[in-house]
């Protein structure tokens, strides 16, 4: 049929396309015309240069494509044939030529199942082609319609043939759960499996990892007497290497080195020798290593370890001990790790580690007479640490002294027996190895000795020595790393030690990452450990003074128990509560003496208030006060609290809070109101200026109580010695007031809730505004990247943003902001009228007076005392014109006076002159020049001119002031 369609084709396309037989369709679709195939594998080459790309790549692409369009013009040709009113066998036998030229397995079993829904029955040799086909392709589904088209058929079929098939198939697609399972149904069934099924079968186990099944499927091979190939053994051994499966590992190697006689891959030969090691087989790793040297690969150190930690698994400790020398007589073995090995068998139960230490030793100081390279302090480093990390620190720390008689002591050996005292707490072993090691053996500690004796130290009761070698460790110029910080973040953490806080800080500043969960286990690990206080007790009337005292012995015992377990810290920085602080005191060992005797000296003189009474009514304050100071002192203490509130520090606190609240204020309307946990976040600096954390919830109680009885403040909350941990209602208002007004109205209220309503809209608009900015950047990022449909996606966000959102919150502040305006110039308004109803009353209280004097008679006193005052003035002018002296004796005398003053200051210049002139003419001789004119003048030798008399003698005096020598 296809030779006379290959005649038609030498005519050419067009005469091709008058024929409408379904075979030449078929070979048209099939087999193109190959001159322009060539035609268009040119153009393809030419394009590929130009553009720079892979010509196979290229190629292999076209031929895909073309294999896709043939595959589907052919299904239009198929069903055209299916709705044609009476299609030949000979049409379907075309088509099915045609999809088996193609490869397409899938539609073949299409075309046999129409062939036989339209009366026609397909040959045996078309069945066992397409079967061919299925199985090629690797089809199970193929396979599994043509198999059913066969017995639908009545053709004689193959069931182990067709077994086979699916298992190869299955096996070549990877399913090997699948194809296992179709195995064993057909071996419970008896069917003969081929080779090759048996091959892929193997070949698909061992690669998943399932190297039991390989074995079993290897073995059923050879009972079934098929002899499979060498590369399914090799698949088996490096599967089994993978998996480390001894079984399956000495069953390939078995036959591939003793039947096959093959030469392995040295990645085969380490993969057996690592399933050796683990499997503990000496004899097996032993073989290799020889198979190895006698197949010429040069030996190296990780072809010698495994075979070592065989027979150190094995507990052949002679022989092992004995390679161990061979491998250091060829420079192997000298670093620690390579005896890892050693120290996980020496790693036992502590009630055996002791015997089989000693028995270990003995026999590597046997072997070392014959091989003195087995015995060296890194092997017994190996033997010290599994004996220490076997719980046996004490024997470890002795034998530390008595093993190393002959071979010197490394840091390594101390720090063998550090990492045995980690966990086991043991500070005092740990103590005395780094003694020895600083000043019995003279060496310097490592980091890692440093890192283990804060591991020791911290899980102990007093952990301070965990920050002593912290510090130490720095000194020495070792860096901490972050696992070091986060141990000690964690055991102060637990204890609610500050230094918590300060080694996160120094965590932080040392370069480490700080995870979340970490600051998390800080903030609420606290809280966790918090005692929690036991409920009010409320005697009845019949109870008496005995279940006091034996409340009073279960507190002893409660603390007593606690003593063993870290204190919290103080609740707050106002209060001392005073077992929490002997509690703290305790637990780091520094208790000072008379502590009790201070705090009630303390209290005796009010430094120190009980919370209770501090936050007790007036009436009863003043009850207190009087029952401690008539009452004796037993009865007074009886039932105050172990809470005490510092007043000192109360009022300089409140000072700065009052002043820094003045401050901030400038609308008294909004600035003057605010809830509980705005109170403790705007002024927790005026507790602590130089934290930024809000104060604590019994600070707050206290500072409120000290403001609402100063009459500065008032608030609606209800203030508590022992306030919860949150703050309480929302609606707990805190209101700075005057005198006037020492209450919390529901305007307040009211004002309060447009204030908060104002700072929400406000968030919200700055938060949209913030998003709005964010869309816009990324939009034209994402336009520079050439992201279009990112960039449309965030400009519509940013539109319904702007557009829905925005608008209508920015309107919604708008008009919330002239709510507030209002409320303002309302309460403005209202103080203003209020200063003029103020002024109008002192108006009034001062005409009222003025009403009271006679203004007639006040006018009268008015001129009379006037009269008399200006008859006074004029007879005190008479009285100073009656003498007036004579000035001109008084001129005469000051002139003459100038007269003589000027001519001394003459007289006392022509002094210096003639004093100049004779010191001038003066020599110097000796070892220095001679010099004139240049003099120095004190104040006793040389007197200037206002203060040089005129007498002789002083000008004598001046002139042998300078000695000439």
């Amino acid at each position: 049929m296809f030779l006379g369609c290959r005649r038609l084709s030498s005519v050419g396309p067009r005469v091709l396309r008058q024929y409408t037989d379904i075979a030449a369709q078929v070979w048209q679709i099939v087999h193109p015309s190959e001159y322009s195939q060539i035609e268009q594998t040119k153009d393809i080459a030419q394009q590929a240069r130009v553009q720079g790309e892979d010509i196979g790549e290229r190629l292999r692409a076209d031929h895909k494509q073309r294999h896709q369009r043939a595959v589907l013009q052919l299904d239009e040709v198929f069903k055209g044939l299916r709705s044609s009113t009476a299609p030949s066998a000979s049409d379907f036998s075309a088509v099915l030529e045609g999809y088996q030229t193609l490869e397409s397995a899938g539609q073949c079993v299409h075309v046999l199942q129409a062939m036989r829904a339209a009366g026609h029955r397909a040959t045996a040799a078309q069945l066992g082609t397409a079967l061919s086909l299925a199985s090629s392709s690797h089809s199970a589904a193929a396979i599994v319609g043509v198999g059913e088209e066969m017995r639908a058929c009545g053709v004689a079929l193959d069931d182990g043939a067709y077994d086979s098939h699916m298992i190869a198939s299955l096996a070549a697609r990877g399913a090997a759960e699948h194809a296992y399972s179709v195995y064993v149904e057909a071996r419970q069934r008896h069917r003969a499996i081929s080779r090759a099924a048996y091959s892929q079968l193997v070949i698909v186990l061992a690669d998943a990892g399932e190297c039991d099944l390989a074995a079993e499927v290897l073995r059923d091979a050879s009972a079934a007497s098929v002899a499979l190939a060498e590369p399914t053994y090799r698949a088996l051994l490096r599967g089994a290497g993978r998996a480390m499966h001894y079984a399956a590992y000495t069953e390939a190697y078995s036959h591939l080195t003793a039947v096959v006689g093959a030469q392995l891959t040295e990645t085969d030969y380490c993969a057996g020798l690592a399933v050796a090691a683990r499997a503990k087989d000496a004899a097996l790793a032993a073989a290799i290593v020889r198979r190895m040297r006698g197949a010429g690969y040069p030996l190296a150190e990780y072809h010698m370890e495994p075979m070592f930690d065989a027979l150190v698994g094995a507990k052949r400790w002679p022989a092992a001990f004995r390679a161990l020398a061979a491998m250091r007589d060829a420079g192997f073995a000298t670093a620690p790790a390579s005896l890892r090995s050693l120290t996980r068998a020496l790693t036992v139960d502590h009630q055996q580690a002791e015997q089989l230490a000693d028995s270990v030793y003995a026999d590597l100081v046997s072997v070392a007479r014959t091989a003195p390279r087995a015995l060296d302090t890194t092997t017994l480093n190996a033997l010290l640490l599994g004996l220490s990390l076997s719980g046996c620190v004490e024997a470890a720390a002795e034998r530390l002294r008595r093993w190393y008689a002959e071979f010197p002591r490394d840091v390594d050996s101390h720090t063998a027996v550090l990492r045995g005292c980690v966990p086991r707490k043991n500070m005092t072993v740990a103590e005395q190895c780094l003694a020895l090691c600083i000043d019995g053996d003279r060496l310097e500690p490592t980091k890692t000795v440093y890192e283990l004796m804060i591991d020791v130290a911290l899980p102990q009761f007093n952990y301070e020595d965990a920050f002593v070698y912290l510090d130490a460790m720095k000194v020495h110029g070792f860096a901490p790393d972050w696992r070091t910080y986060a141990r000690i973040v964690k055991r102060c953490a637990v204890v609610r030690d500050p230094r918590a806080s300060i080694a996160l800080a120094e965590m932080r500043s040392a370069g480490h990452v700080v995870p979340p969960a970490l600051t998390d286990f800080v903030k609420n690990a606290g809280r966790s450990a918090r005692h929690s206080p036991k409920p009010d007790h409320k005697p009845d009337d019949n109870e008496d003074d005995l279940d006091n005292e034996d409340d009073e012995e279960e507190d002893e015992e409660d603390i007593l128990d606690r003593i063993n377990k870290p204190p919290v810290d103080m609740p707050s920085a106002l209060t001392i509560d005073r077992r929490l602080l002997t509690l703290r005191l305790v637990f780091r060992g520094d208790t000072p003496m008379g502590l009790d005797s201070v705090i009630d000296d303390m209290q005796r003189t009010g430094v120190l208030v009980p919370a209770d009474d501090y936050f007790a009514p007036a009436l009863r304050r003043w009850a207190s006060w009087l029952a401690a100071r008539l009452l004796p002192q037993a009865i007074a203490a009886r039932g105050s609290s172990s809470v005490l509130v510092a007043t000192a520090s109360v009022q300089e606190v409140a000072t700065r809070l009052l002043a820094a609240h003045r401050a901030r204020v400038s609308c008294p309307l909004t600035d003057n109101i605010m809830s509980v946990d705005d109170f403790r976040r705007t002024y927790g600096r005026a507790l602590a200026p130089d934290s930024k954390a809000p104060m604590s919830i019994v600070d707050a109680h206290v500072l409120l109580k000290y403001l609402v009885d100063t009459r500065h403040a008032a608030t609606s909350a209800q203030l508590m010695a022992h306030p919860p941990e949150t703050t309480g209602r929302g609606t707990d208002l805190v209101k700075f007031v005057s005198t006037s007004a020492l209450a919390i109205t529901d305007a307040d209220f009211a004002t309060y809730q447009v204030l908060c309503t104002h700072r929400m809209l406000a968030h919200q608009v700055s938060v949209l505004e913030t998003r709005v900015s964010d869309l816009d950047a990324e939009v034209r990022q994402a336009l520079c990247r050439q992201q279009r449909s990112i960039a449309a996606a965030r400009l519509r966000l940013k539109r319904h943003i702007e557009s829905n959102i925005l608008t209508k919150r920015v309107a919604a502040l708008e008009t919330v902001e002239r709510v507030l305006l209002q409320l303002q110039q309302t309460r403005s308004d209202l103080q203003l009228m209020q200063t003029l109803s103020a002024g109008t009353t002192a108006l009034r209280a001062l005409n009222d007076e003025a009403k009271e004097i006679d203004q007639d008679s006040v006018a009268d006193a008015w001129e009379e005392e006037a009269m008399r005052a200006a008859e006074l003035g004029a007879a005190l002018d008479d009285v100073q014109a009656v003498v007036v002296p004579d000035d001109v004796d008084v001129e005469d005398e000051l002139e003459a006076l100038i007269a003589m003053d000027i001519a001394s200051k003459v007289h006392a210049n022509d002094d210096v002159d003639a004093l100049a002139d004779s010191i001038g003419k003066v020599e110097i001789t000796g070892d220095t020049a001679s010099t004139t004119g240049d003099v120095v003048a004190t104040s006793d030798t040389v007197a200037t001119a206002d203060t040089v008399t005129n007498t002789d003698e002083q000008q004598d005096n001046n002139r042998v002031a300078v000695p000439a020598e």
